[in-house]
Protein backbone atom coordinates (compact mmCIF):
# COMPACT_ATOMS: atom_id res chain seq x y z
CA UNK A 1 0.00 0.00 0.00
CA UNK A 2 1.72 3.32 -0.95
CA UNK A 3 0.51 6.59 0.79
CA UNK A 4 1.15 9.43 -1.41
CA UNK A 5 1.74 13.24 0.00
CA UNK A 6 0.13 16.65 0.13
CA UNK A 7 1.52 19.61 1.17
CA UNK A 8 -0.45 21.87 2.67
CA UNK A 9 0.61 25.92 2.05
CA UNK A 10 -0.14 27.60 5.42
CA UNK A 11 1.70 30.68 7.26
CA UNK A 12 4.18 30.84 4.32
CA UNK A 13 5.53 27.54 5.85
CA UNK A 14 5.49 24.05 3.95
CA UNK A 15 3.91 21.56 6.36
CA UNK A 16 3.83 17.96 5.66
CA UNK A 17 0.53 16.62 4.55
CA UNK A 18 -0.43 12.84 4.06
CA UNK A 19 -3.86 12.14 1.64
CA UNK A 20 -5.07 8.49 1.60
CA UNK A 21 -4.19 6.88 -2.20
CA UNK A 22 -4.49 3.81 -2.12
CA UNK A 23 -1.95 1.52 -4.36
CA UNK A 24 -0.48 -1.31 -4.98
CA UNK A 25 0.17 -3.58 -1.71
CA UNK A 26 3.74 -4.34 -0.50
CA UNK A 27 5.51 -7.45 0.94
CA UNK A 28 7.22 -6.55 3.88
CA UNK A 29 9.56 -8.37 6.05
CA UNK A 30 8.84 -11.44 7.52
CA UNK A 31 6.40 -11.92 4.54
CA UNK A 32 4.00 -9.72 6.30
CA UNK A 33 1.39 -7.07 4.67
CA UNK A 34 3.94 -3.60 5.37
CA UNK A 35 3.54 -0.02 3.38
CA UNK A 36 6.30 2.23 1.76
CA UNK A 37 5.82 5.97 2.59
CA UNK A 38 7.64 7.86 -0.24
CA UNK A 39 7.55 11.39 0.13
CA UNK A 40 10.35 12.84 -1.75
CA UNK A 41 11.30 16.00 -3.48
CA UNK A 42 8.38 17.54 -2.21
CA UNK A 43 10.12 20.97 -1.21
CA UNK A 44 9.29 19.83 2.74
CA UNK A 45 10.68 22.02 5.03
CA UNK A 46 9.28 20.86 7.79
CA UNK A 47 8.18 17.02 9.01
CA UNK A 48 4.21 17.30 10.74
CA UNK A 49 2.61 14.20 11.35
CA UNK A 50 0.94 15.67 14.17
CA UNK A 51 -2.50 16.36 12.33
CA UNK A 52 -2.61 13.14 9.63
CA UNK A 53 -5.30 11.57 12.10
CA UNK A 54 -6.35 14.41 13.67
CA UNK A 55 -8.98 17.52 13.31
CA UNK A 56 -6.55 19.70 11.01
CA UNK A 57 -5.88 16.63 8.31
CA UNK A 58 -8.35 14.38 9.23
CA UNK A 59 -11.73 17.04 8.57
CA UNK A 60 -9.92 18.41 5.05
CA UNK A 61 -10.14 14.54 3.78
CA UNK A 62 -13.15 12.92 5.50
CA UNK A 63 -14.49 14.83 8.27
CA UNK A 64 -17.29 17.42 8.91
CA UNK A 65 -17.07 20.65 8.36
CA UNK A 66 -16.06 22.18 11.00
CA UNK A 67 -13.25 19.64 11.86
CA UNK A 68 -10.63 21.28 9.89
CA UNK A 69 -9.51 23.90 12.44
CA UNK A 70 -9.59 27.00 10.06
CA UNK A 71 -7.11 25.78 7.71
CA UNK A 72 -8.55 27.39 4.91
CA UNK A 73 -6.30 25.48 1.99
CA UNK A 74 -7.95 21.97 3.37
CA UNK A 75 -11.10 23.24 3.09
CA UNK A 76 -10.50 25.60 -0.15
CA UNK A 77 -9.01 21.74 -1.76
CA UNK A 78 -12.20 20.12 -0.07
CA UNK A 79 -14.94 22.49 -1.93
CA UNK A 80 -12.75 21.87 -5.18
CA UNK A 81 -13.11 18.06 -4.92
CA UNK A 82 -16.62 18.19 -4.30
CA UNK A 83 -17.38 20.15 -6.95
CA UNK A 84 -15.91 18.35 -9.89
CA UNK A 85 -17.18 14.77 -8.09
CA UNK A 86 -14.44 12.82 -6.70
CA UNK A 87 -15.72 11.59 -3.77
CA UNK A 88 -15.49 14.37 -0.80
CA UNK A 89 -16.49 14.26 2.69
CA UNK A 90 -20.20 14.55 2.42
CA UNK A 91 -19.89 11.56 -0.63
CA UNK A 92 -17.91 9.21 1.32
CA UNK A 93 -15.67 8.86 -1.32
CA UNK A 94 -11.68 8.52 -2.52
CA UNK A 95 -11.18 6.73 1.27
CA UNK A 96 -12.12 9.79 3.06
CA UNK A 97 -11.85 9.04 6.62
CA UNK A 98 -9.44 6.21 6.56
CA UNK A 99 -6.78 6.06 9.68
CA UNK A 100 -3.06 6.06 8.97
CA UNK A 101 -1.51 3.45 11.13
CA UNK A 102 1.93 4.72 10.82
CA UNK A 103 2.92 1.91 12.83
CA UNK A 104 2.90 -0.08 9.56
CA UNK A 105 5.45 1.43 7.84
CA UNK A 106 8.49 -0.26 7.29
CA UNK A 107 10.58 2.18 4.85
CA UNK A 108 10.13 6.31 4.68
CA UNK A 109 11.54 8.06 2.02
CA UNK A 110 12.01 11.80 2.81
CA UNK A 111 15.43 12.57 0.17
CA UNK A 112 16.14 15.40 -1.72
CA UNK A 113 13.98 17.79 0.36
CA UNK A 114 14.47 21.10 2.29
CA UNK A 115 14.13 19.71 5.63
CA UNK A 116 16.39 21.30 8.37
CA UNK A 117 15.78 19.35 11.51
CA UNK A 118 15.02 16.15 11.96
CA UNK A 119 11.66 15.56 14.34
CA UNK A 120 8.41 14.19 14.50
CA UNK A 121 9.68 10.68 13.41
CA UNK A 122 8.39 8.40 16.48
CA UNK A 123 5.10 8.03 14.79
CA UNK A 124 7.08 5.26 12.85
CA UNK A 125 7.02 2.51 15.43
CA UNK A 126 8.36 -0.16 13.02
CA UNK A 127 10.42 1.19 10.69
CA UNK A 128 13.50 -0.37 9.40
CA UNK A 129 14.72 2.16 6.71
CA UNK A 130 15.06 5.72 6.80
CA UNK A 131 16.07 7.92 3.90
CA UNK A 132 17.16 11.59 4.96
CA UNK A 133 19.44 12.34 2.24
CA UNK A 134 19.88 15.46 0.40
CA UNK A 135 18.57 17.93 2.80
CA UNK A 136 20.00 20.41 4.75
CA UNK A 137 20.01 18.81 8.43
CA UNK A 138 22.80 19.90 10.47
CA UNK A 139 22.07 17.69 13.60
CA UNK A 140 20.99 14.28 14.47
CA UNK A 141 18.60 13.99 16.82
CA UNK A 142 15.48 12.61 17.64
CA UNK A 143 16.10 9.49 16.40
CA UNK A 144 15.89 7.84 19.83
CA UNK A 145 12.73 6.10 19.88
CA UNK A 146 13.60 4.46 16.22
CA UNK A 147 14.69 1.16 17.75
CA UNK A 148 14.21 -0.77 15.27
CA UNK A 149 15.67 1.33 12.42
CA UNK A 150 18.44 -0.66 10.07
CA UNK A 151 19.42 1.40 7.23
CA UNK A 152 19.92 5.49 7.73
CA UNK A 153 20.74 7.57 4.74
CA UNK A 154 22.12 10.86 5.97
CA UNK A 155 24.35 11.51 3.34
CA UNK A 156 24.64 15.26 1.42
CA UNK A 157 23.73 17.58 4.59
CA UNK A 158 25.81 19.45 6.62
CA UNK A 159 26.46 17.25 9.78
CA UNK A 160 29.45 18.61 11.64
CA UNK A 161 29.73 15.74 14.82
CA UNK A 162 28.42 12.46 14.73
CA UNK A 163 25.84 12.20 17.58
CA UNK A 164 21.89 10.58 18.16
CA UNK A 165 22.47 7.46 17.40
CA UNK A 166 23.27 5.15 20.58
CA UNK A 167 20.06 4.04 20.57
CA UNK A 168 19.98 2.25 16.93
CA UNK A 169 21.56 -0.46 18.17
CA UNK A 170 20.16 -2.42 15.22
CA UNK A 171 21.73 -0.33 12.56
CA UNK A 172 23.63 -2.16 10.11
CA UNK A 173 24.08 0.10 7.25
CA UNK A 174 25.00 3.87 8.05
CA UNK A 175 25.39 6.51 5.18
CA UNK A 176 27.13 9.85 6.04
CA UNK A 177 28.24 10.69 2.67
CA UNK A 178 29.32 14.21 1.69
CA UNK A 179 28.58 16.15 4.82
CA UNK A 180 30.86 18.00 6.91
CA UNK A 181 32.62 15.74 9.16
CA UNK A 182 36.07 15.80 10.86
CA UNK A 183 36.02 13.41 13.18
CA UNK A 184 34.63 9.46 13.40
CA UNK A 185 33.96 9.40 17.39
CA UNK A 186 30.10 8.91 17.86
CA UNK A 187 29.74 5.30 16.33
CA UNK A 188 31.26 3.18 19.20
CA UNK A 189 27.41 1.97 20.18
CA UNK A 190 27.08 0.67 16.65
CA UNK A 191 28.15 -3.02 17.19
CA UNK A 192 25.99 -4.33 14.60
CA UNK A 193 26.89 -1.87 11.91
CA UNK A 194 28.17 -3.97 8.41
CA UNK A 195 28.71 -1.07 6.23
CA UNK A 196 29.43 2.55 6.57
CA UNK A 197 30.23 4.76 4.57
CA UNK A 198 32.01 8.56 5.14
CA UNK A 199 33.20 9.34 1.93
CA UNK A 200 33.12 12.96 1.03
CA UNK A 201 33.81 14.71 4.11
CA UNK A 202 37.05 16.17 5.93
CA UNK A 203 38.38 13.06 7.77
CA UNK A 204 42.50 13.67 8.57
CA UNK A 205 42.72 10.23 10.76
CA UNK A 206 40.15 7.91 10.98
CA UNK A 207 39.81 7.12 15.04
CA UNK A 208 36.19 5.89 16.66
CA UNK A 209 35.70 2.70 14.74
CA UNK A 210 37.86 0.02 16.60
CA UNK A 211 34.40 -1.21 18.41
CA UNK A 212 32.83 -1.79 15.08
CA UNK A 213 33.60 -5.41 14.81
CA UNK A 214 30.94 -6.56 12.21
CA UNK A 215 31.66 -3.87 9.82
CA UNK A 216 32.23 -5.55 6.24
CA UNK A 217 32.38 -2.39 4.02
CA UNK A 218 33.68 0.91 4.99
CA UNK A 219 34.07 3.75 2.32
CA UNK A 220 36.59 6.26 2.93
CA UNK A 221 37.14 8.05 -0.49
CA UNK A 222 37.71 11.56 -1.12
CA UNK A 223 38.59 12.70 2.39
CA UNK A 224 41.85 14.01 3.77
CA UNK A 225 43.25 10.85 5.36
CA UNK A 226 47.53 11.05 6.31
CA UNK A 227 47.29 7.68 8.22
CA UNK A 228 44.96 4.27 7.75
CA UNK A 229 46.28 2.91 10.28
CA UNK A 230 43.90 1.63 12.94
CA UNK A 231 41.74 0.21 10.17
CA UNK A 232 43.87 -3.11 10.58
CA UNK A 233 41.50 -4.49 13.37
CA UNK A 234 38.68 -4.54 11.14
CA UNK A 235 39.46 -8.55 10.18
CA UNK A 236 35.75 -8.89 8.85
CA UNK A 237 36.54 -6.22 5.88
CA UNK A 238 35.55 -7.17 2.51
CA UNK A 239 35.40 -4.13 1.08
CA UNK A 240 37.74 -0.56 1.78
CA UNK A 241 37.78 2.22 -0.15
CA UNK A 242 40.55 4.39 0.57
CA UNK A 243 40.93 6.18 -2.80
CA UNK A 244 41.48 9.97 -3.42
CA UNK A 245 43.15 11.21 0.19
CA UNK A 246 46.42 11.96 1.02
CA UNK A 247 48.15 8.91 2.00
CA UNK A 248 51.41 8.73 1.56
CA UNK A 249 53.49 6.22 3.25
CA UNK A 250 52.83 2.67 1.03
CA UNK A 251 54.19 0.48 3.85
CA UNK A 252 52.15 1.56 6.51
CA UNK A 253 49.37 0.98 3.47
CA UNK A 254 50.34 -2.39 2.94
CA UNK A 255 50.88 -3.84 6.68
CA UNK A 256 46.80 -2.84 6.99
CA UNK A 257 46.06 -4.40 3.73
CA UNK A 258 47.92 -7.62 4.36
CA UNK A 259 46.36 -7.47 8.03
CA UNK A 260 42.56 -7.74 6.45
CA UNK A 261 42.13 -11.93 5.96
CA UNK A 262 38.64 -11.65 4.28
CA UNK A 263 40.19 -8.58 2.09
CA UNK A 264 38.24 -9.00 -1.66
CA UNK A 265 37.89 -5.45 -2.96
CA UNK A 266 40.50 -2.95 -2.47
CA UNK A 267 40.63 0.47 -3.96
CA UNK A 268 43.37 2.72 -3.12
CA UNK A 269 44.14 4.95 -6.53
CA UNK A 270 44.40 8.63 -5.92
CA UNK A 271 46.76 8.32 -3.05
CA UNK A 272 50.34 9.87 -3.26
CA UNK A 273 51.89 6.21 -2.69
CA UNK A 274 49.64 5.01 -5.22
CA UNK A 275 52.25 6.66 -8.00
CA UNK A 276 54.79 3.49 -6.45
CA UNK A 277 56.03 1.37 -9.29
CA UNK A 278 55.20 -1.48 -6.85
CA UNK A 279 52.00 -0.15 -5.26
CA UNK A 280 49.67 -2.81 -7.13
CA UNK A 281 52.41 -5.85 -6.59
CA UNK A 282 52.89 -4.51 -3.07
CA UNK A 283 48.96 -4.48 -2.17
CA UNK A 284 48.48 -8.19 -3.97
CA UNK A 285 50.42 -9.34 -1.30
CA UNK A 286 47.26 -9.98 0.66
CA UNK A 287 46.21 -13.38 -1.40
CA UNK A 288 42.38 -12.68 -1.26
CA UNK A 289 41.95 -9.18 -2.86
CA UNK A 290 40.19 -10.08 -6.59
CA UNK A 291 39.82 -6.97 -6.98
CA UNK A 292 42.19 -3.73 -7.32
CA UNK A 293 41.00 -0.39 -8.12
CA UNK A 294 37.69 -1.61 -9.70
CA UNK A 295 40.02 -3.98 -11.95
CA UNK A 296 39.60 -7.62 -11.62
CA UNK A 297 42.97 -9.48 -11.03
CA UNK A 298 43.33 -12.50 -12.93
CA UNK A 299 46.29 -15.07 -12.28
CA UNK A 300 48.01 -13.84 -15.47
CA UNK A 301 48.14 -9.81 -14.83
CA UNK A 302 49.03 -11.41 -10.99
CA UNK A 303 51.92 -13.51 -12.79
CA UNK A 304 53.43 -10.37 -15.06
CA UNK A 305 53.29 -7.98 -11.60
CA UNK A 306 55.49 -10.79 -9.69
CA UNK A 307 58.19 -11.34 -12.92
CA UNK A 308 58.68 -7.24 -13.15
CA UNK A 309 59.07 -6.76 -9.68
CA UNK A 310 61.02 -10.26 -7.89
CA UNK A 311 64.71 -9.75 -6.49
CA UNK A 312 64.84 -13.70 -6.90
CA UNK A 313 64.66 -14.18 -10.72
CA UNK A 314 62.41 -15.94 -12.93
CA UNK A 315 62.56 -19.49 -11.96
CA UNK A 316 61.61 -19.02 -8.36
CA UNK A 317 58.46 -17.16 -9.81
CA UNK A 318 57.85 -19.93 -12.54
CA UNK A 319 57.53 -22.59 -9.40
CA UNK A 320 55.04 -20.55 -7.41
CA UNK A 321 53.05 -20.13 -10.61
CA UNK A 322 53.26 -23.92 -11.84
CA UNK A 323 52.14 -24.64 -8.13
CA UNK A 324 49.21 -22.50 -7.92
CA UNK A 325 48.06 -23.62 -11.63
CA UNK A 326 48.22 -27.69 -10.29
CA UNK A 327 46.12 -26.33 -7.23
CA UNK A 328 43.87 -24.85 -9.92
CA UNK A 329 43.58 -27.72 -11.65
CA UNK A 330 43.10 -30.20 -8.75
CA UNK A 331 40.80 -28.02 -7.56
CA UNK A 332 39.02 -28.55 -11.14
CA UNK A 333 39.28 -32.51 -10.98
CA UNK A 334 37.69 -32.78 -7.34
CA UNK A 335 34.65 -30.72 -8.52
CA UNK A 336 34.26 -32.66 -11.83
CA UNK A 337 34.41 -35.81 -9.77
CA UNK A 338 31.73 -34.89 -7.70
CA UNK A 339 29.54 -33.75 -10.33
CA UNK A 340 30.20 -37.19 -12.03
CA UNK A 341 29.18 -39.00 -8.68
CA UNK A 342 25.71 -36.40 -8.00
CA UNK A 343 25.04 -37.68 -11.92
CA UNK A 344 25.80 -41.07 -11.00
CA UNK A 345 23.44 -40.83 -7.57
CA UNK A 346 20.55 -39.21 -9.58
CA UNK A 347 20.80 -41.93 -12.91
CA UNK A 348 20.40 -44.66 -9.85
CA UNK A 349 17.41 -42.53 -8.24
CA UNK A 350 16.04 -42.40 -11.40
CA UNK A 351 16.51 -46.48 -12.49
CA UNK A 352 14.93 -47.37 -9.07
CA UNK A 353 11.95 -45.02 -9.64
CA UNK A 354 11.85 -46.61 -13.38
CA UNK A 355 11.81 -50.47 -11.76
CA UNK A 356 9.00 -49.28 -9.35
CA UNK A 357 6.72 -47.78 -11.49
CA UNK A 358 7.47 -50.74 -13.98
CA UNK A 359 6.17 -53.16 -11.17
CA UNK A 360 3.18 -51.28 -10.18
CA UNK A 361 2.18 -51.06 -14.01
CA UNK A 362 2.33 -54.60 -14.95
CA UNK A 363 0.34 -55.45 -11.72
CA UNK A 364 -2.46 -53.32 -12.40
CA UNK A 365 -2.38 -54.99 -15.78
CA UNK A 366 -2.93 -58.50 -13.90
CA UNK A 367 -5.97 -57.18 -12.06
CA UNK A 368 -7.26 -55.81 -15.63
CA UNK A 369 -6.73 -59.13 -17.48
CA UNK A 370 -8.40 -61.07 -14.57
CA UNK A 371 -11.51 -58.64 -14.46
CA UNK A 372 -11.88 -58.62 -18.41
CA UNK A 373 -11.79 -62.97 -18.32
CA UNK A 374 -13.97 -62.49 -15.16
CA UNK A 375 -15.92 -60.56 -17.56
CA UNK A 376 -15.92 -62.44 -20.62
CA UNK A 377 -16.88 -65.61 -18.61
CA UNK A 378 -19.90 -64.17 -17.50
CA UNK A 379 -20.95 -63.28 -20.85
CA UNK A 380 -20.32 -66.85 -21.76
CA UNK A 381 -18.04 -65.18 -24.89
CA UNK A 382 -17.01 -68.52 -26.41
CA UNK A 383 -14.93 -67.19 -29.09
CA UNK A 384 -12.77 -64.91 -27.54
CA UNK A 385 -8.74 -66.17 -27.40
CA UNK A 386 -7.92 -65.46 -23.83
CA UNK A 387 -4.07 -66.10 -24.28
CA UNK A 388 -4.03 -63.68 -26.89
CA UNK A 389 -5.70 -61.17 -25.05
CA UNK A 390 -3.57 -61.49 -22.42
CA UNK A 391 -0.37 -61.55 -24.70
CA UNK A 392 -1.89 -58.26 -26.23
CA UNK A 393 -2.56 -56.64 -23.07
CA UNK A 394 1.28 -57.40 -21.78
CA UNK A 395 2.87 -56.31 -24.76
CA UNK A 396 1.04 -53.24 -25.59
CA UNK A 397 2.03 -52.18 -22.28
CA UNK A 398 5.44 -52.94 -21.52
CA UNK A 399 6.39 -51.67 -24.94
CA UNK A 400 4.51 -48.47 -23.82
CA UNK A 401 6.55 -48.04 -20.45
CA UNK A 402 9.99 -49.30 -22.59
CA UNK A 403 9.69 -46.73 -24.84
CA UNK A 404 9.30 -44.03 -22.01
CA UNK A 405 12.10 -45.42 -20.56
CA UNK A 406 14.15 -44.86 -23.33
CA UNK A 407 13.30 -41.60 -23.95
CA UNK A 408 14.15 -40.85 -19.83
CA UNK A 409 17.27 -42.42 -20.25
CA UNK A 410 18.14 -40.34 -23.45
CA UNK A 411 17.32 -37.10 -21.69
CA UNK A 412 19.56 -38.13 -18.83
CA UNK A 413 22.05 -39.06 -20.96
CA UNK A 414 21.98 -35.45 -22.89
CA UNK A 415 21.64 -33.49 -19.68
CA UNK A 416 25.10 -35.10 -18.66
CA UNK A 417 26.60 -34.61 -21.87
CA UNK A 418 26.23 -30.82 -21.57
CA UNK A 419 26.86 -30.51 -18.12
CA UNK A 420 30.16 -31.94 -18.74
CA UNK A 421 30.94 -29.73 -21.99
CA UNK A 422 30.09 -26.92 -19.90
CA UNK A 423 32.90 -28.43 -17.30
CA UNK A 424 35.40 -28.33 -20.23
CA UNK A 425 34.25 -25.36 -21.33
CA UNK A 426 35.25 -23.31 -18.22
CA UNK A 427 38.21 -21.76 -17.43
CA UNK A 428 40.86 -23.10 -15.26
CA UNK A 429 41.91 -19.53 -14.12
CA UNK A 430 39.97 -16.69 -12.68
Amino acid sequence: MIIDRKLVQRHGTRVLRVAESWGSELGGLDKERRRLLSLRVCQIQRIDFSSVNGGGTGGGEGGSDGDSGGERPVKRGRRRRNKRGAGGARDGGGGGGAVVNFADFLKVDLSVNDIGRIENLEVFAEIRELDLSVNFIAHIENLERLTTLRTLNLANNEIETISGLSSLRQLVDLNLARNRLSSCEGLSALRRLQALNLSGNRLAVVEGLEELSELCELYLQHNVLVDCTPLFVHEKLRLLDISSNALSSLEEAKKVVCALPQLADLRAAGNPFADDPVYRISMLENPTIGHLDHAVIRSFSLVKLRAEHTQHGVGEVVEEVREKYHEKIGAEERRLDMNKAMLQQKQQRVEASYTAYRDRMLSELEECEAYLLTVADAAEVQDLDVDALRETLRTTSVARWEDRRLEQTERERREAEAHARKVRETPIME
